[in-house]
């Protein structure tokens, strides 16, 4: 024992002056010294570990230690620090003039990332900067990866050489030790300087079945998360454009931003040169977007299904920004600009974009803003442009100033609430008899809310409304009028309600009744919606059960909620056992003046029935109803949701009805939705979704799609076809199919088709 203790001393002692500041620390269960031939020999459980210089966890240089060697028995494995390189085997040689380390039998080295390398036996320098390595497996932390091959070298500390190697991050077990897909390669290169892995004769397999090949083949190190170069290209077919493909390059500008330029070559029509920047500041974030091309083979007679429709351009575009700016803790810039060469070319062209709400929209929006929010206030100044077909009459909003401030409770729990709407709206030409050419508006509200809790349960809500309107109107030519006219306009509006509520609930030995009757007393003067003052933002305000006892039910500040009205309703629960749950509410509003309402739903004197229905009878089973009914019965509006089964088989639909009589098209909207699923295996899942119109004049399926997807650890994959039957100028009915796969660590291949993805939004008013 005194012996393989003064050899070890005096390797540590020794080692002072050729490993740098900080030496190698050599522990073994039986250790010998060859001074003939300045050789340390280690053998049993041997263990080598290195600080380094950068470590943030050494306090002090390690020759400055008490310096321990374990007898067997009483021996640990080291314990791994921050940036320590640890190394294990069976048995060591250390060549003190060539400064190289032998190991052999058993080895485990742990480097500086936590990445673990076995191998049969392993040549190092005492920097661990050079080396070589025979039967190598790599487990890669950073992506749960494994590199093998039949030998390695490492050269300068950066690059790690793989012969005759496979590279995959599938997870493997004993009855399946094939992985789901590698890449074996003659040469494998892993530059960590560059961050880069390069493949020479690089194959995939399938299951262990070769499919594709390639002389070379690079891709980022899994622990880069942004490097310039080529990305997966995006491959489809579809009727309207043909075979296109587009092939993206990501360009890292800066640690802070990059640039995507991507060419897209279609089949029928022309090429498309779509971009991207994205850049990230202290505080926020900026994103710019755009495409061109030039369209081909427009026959200009057949594109406008009517007058007002403008022909799409031979040149075509579309430019989007959106950005993100936190001024302070309390204030906030936002914009997003949506601009095109017109509506439909995110539509016809949607392989530009991945934004599918903007893709599906036909009108543009842009905004911008600055908001505060600080307490119990809330201040905004807005703007808003708007892309459509007409965009003589499309109004500019610039500025929309608002401000709010709402008090905590008080004494009484009462809370107060101050509004102040400011508003500037323009249009080139002006709708006679609808809105005006120019307009400027400001509102000011004051509201209060009281609420009282009797101890029997009752609750009475008292709620009171003081609101002045003042608008500057140019440029409008009234109904009753035949000329253009300048004028002021200005109301003074009061409002006031009293709501009545009692929850009842009996309750059994398994379940509970709940009933809740409702009553409300609206209060406000009649006829202060004039014709002088335009209808802007308060055009479809319908009737609900959402907002049959809110204290006004317009939407926008155009038009009041005016005149007398009892409001009434009920609300009825019951809690079953297992879960089963039944909710239902019915309602109606009766007017106590003569004047007629102009909410949709209220219009006479007593307005439709509303009610919403909610019946669960199992986790698995849910059912969501709302509907409106006139006081004859008849159905003007209807809306049924349903969700049905587990995993393994999933069954939901959206159903909707709309009478003619309450849209502005003056036609029936009667839809249906549905999607059947199952998760039939644990890594695969199929799907079949409809849109189906069941109006008699337009019976048939708007957008029909069926997807099969398979998902696993590091591997994705799914196959749809798609058919829809939308037309609008150049945008006529389409057909394709969709296929992706997804390889973990090297990106994605998404072949899709160029053509507009169905849009399922069942109801548009």
């Amino acid at each position: 024992m005194f012996l393989r203790k003064r050899l070890l001393s005096l390797f540590f002692l020794s080692s002072v002056t050729y490993a740098g500041e900080l030496p190698l620390y050599i522990s073994a269960d039986k250790v010998t010294f060859d001074e003939k031939n300045d050789l340390l020999l280690a053998n049993g459980c041997v263990e080598i570990s290195e600080f380094l210089k950068d470590s943030g966890d050494i306090k002090a240089p390690f020759f400055k230690k008490k310096f321990k060697t374990l007898s067997p028995e009483k021996k640990q494995p080291s314990k791994k620090i921050k940036n320590e390189r640890y190394l294990r085997a069976d048995s060591l040689t250390y060549n003190r003039k060539t400064k190289e380390l032998t190991l052999k039998g058993h080895i485990v080295f742990q480097d500086e990332n936590d990445n673990v390398i076995h191998a049969d036996s392993l040549i190092f320098d005492d920097q661990f900067n050079n080396g070589f390595i025979e039967h190598v497996k790599v487990l890669l932390t950073e992506d749960e990866g494994r590199i093998t091959a039949q030998k390695a070298t490492r050269q300068n500390g950066k690059v790690n050489i793989f012969k005759r190697a496979m590279y995959s991050p599938c997870k493997v077990c004993k009855d399946s030790p094939i992985p789901l897909w590698q890449l074996r390669a003659k040469t494998i290169t892993h530059d960590q300087g560059e961050q880069e892995i390069t493949y020479q004769n690089a194959t995939m397999d399938i299951y262990g079945v070769p499919l594709l090949y390639a002389p070379y083949f690079f891709h980022p190190d899994p622990a880069v998360k942004r490097k310039s170069g080529f990305l997966f290209p995006t491959l489809g077919q579809s009727n309207n454009l043909g075979p296109a493909i587009k092939t993206p390059y990501f360009y890292v500008i800066d640690r802070h931003s990059d640039l995507t330029i991507s060419p897209i070559i279609t089949g029928k029509q022309g090429p498309i040169l779509a971009a991207e920047y994205r850049k990230r500041i202290h505080r926020g974030d900026l994103k710019l977007a755009g495409s061109i091309t030039e369209s081909r083979k427009l026959n200009r007679n057949n594109l406008r299904s009517n007058q007002s429709e403008k022909t799409p351009p031979k040149t075509r575009f579309h430019l989007q920004a959106q950005g993100r700016f936190e001024l302070s803790d309390y204030d906030l810039a936002t914009i997003d600009i949506n601009r095109a060469s017109d509506t439909i070319y995110l539509r016809r062209y949607s392989i530009v974009t991945d934004s599918a709400i903007v893709a599906r929209n036909k009108n543009l929006t842009s905004e911008a803003k600055v908001e505060r929010f600080k307490g119990g206030t809330y201040a905004a100044i807005k703007g808003y442009a708007f892309q459509t077909d007409k965009p003589k009459t499309t109004p500019l909003v610039f500025p929309l100033a608002q401000f709010t401030h709402q008090t905590d409770p008080g004494k009484y729990s009462e809370i107060l609430t101050f509004d102040t709407h400011l508003q500037n709206l323009s249009r080139p030409n002006q709708i006679p008899g609808i809105v005006p050419r120019n307009s400027q508006r400001a509102i000011t509200q004051g509201r209060m809310y009281l609420p009282y809790i009797h101890r029997s349960g009752q609750m009475i809500e008292w709620e009171s409304l003081l609101r002045g309107d003042l608008y500057n109107i140019d440029g409008f030519t009234r109904p009753e009028a035949t000329r253009k006219s300048q004028y002021a306009a200005g109301r003074l509006f009061p409002q006031t309600a009293v709501t009545w509520r009692i929850p009842l609930i009996n309750r059994g030995s398994a379940s509970a009744w709940m009933l809740e009757p409702l009553m409300q007393l609206n209060l406000a003067p009649s006829g202060l919606n004039p014709q002088k003052i335009p209808n802007e933002d308060s055009r479809l305000s319908e009737l609900d059960d959402t907002n049959l006892f809110f204290l006004s039910r317009m939407n926008g500040f155009d038009r009041t909620d005016t005149g007398q009205r009892f409001v009434y309703g009920l609300n009825n629960g019951f809690y079953g056992p297992q879960r089963t749950r039944l909710f239902w509410f019915i309602g109606q509003s009766q007017r106590l003046n003569k004047r007629k309402g102009s909410i949709i739903g209220d219009q006479q004197h007593t307005s439709d029935y509303v009610t919403k229905i909610q019946v669960y009878p199992s986790e698995y089973f849910k059912i969501h109803y709302r509907g409106r009914f006139s006081k004859r019965g008849d159905n003007q509006l209807s809306e049924v949701t349903t969700n049905l089964g587990k995993p393994l088989f999933c069954l939901s639909s959206t159903y909707i009805f709309v009478t003619k009589n309450d849209t502005p098209i003056q036609k029936d909207i009667r839809q249906i939705n549905w999607s059947l699923s199952s998760h039939f295996l644990e890594n695969w899942k199929v799907s079949f979704s409809q849109n189906q119109n069941l109006v008699r004049s337009q019976k048939n399926s708007s957008a029909n799609m069926a997807s099969l997807m398979y998902e696993n650890d590091c591997f994705q994959t799914s196959f749809g076809i798609f058919q829809t039957r939308y037309r609008d100028r150049d945008l006529h009915p389409d057909k394709g199919f969709l296929i992706q796969f997804s390889f973990k660590n090297l990106g994605t291949f998404k072949p899709t088709s160029s053509g507009n993805f169905p849009n399922m939004t069942t109801r548009t008013l």
